[in-house]
């Protein structure tokens, strides 16, 4: 692979890259929301 067809794939991976953001948000969403729940209490502590 040359470098101008490494620059094409990674273009078109960016190009696709807020669709799929988009396709995940539901799930993106949850992950982040049980994150908040496990480590929000903690880490308050561990930045003081």
């Amino acid at each position: 692979m040359n470098i101008q067809d490494r620059h094409q794939a990674e273009d078109a991976l960016r190009a696709r890259l807020p669709a799929r953001l988009k396709e995940k948000m539901a799930d993106l969403n949850a992950l982040l929301t049980k994150m908040e729940r496990h480590w929000g209490m903690e880490d308050g502590v561990y930045r003081f």
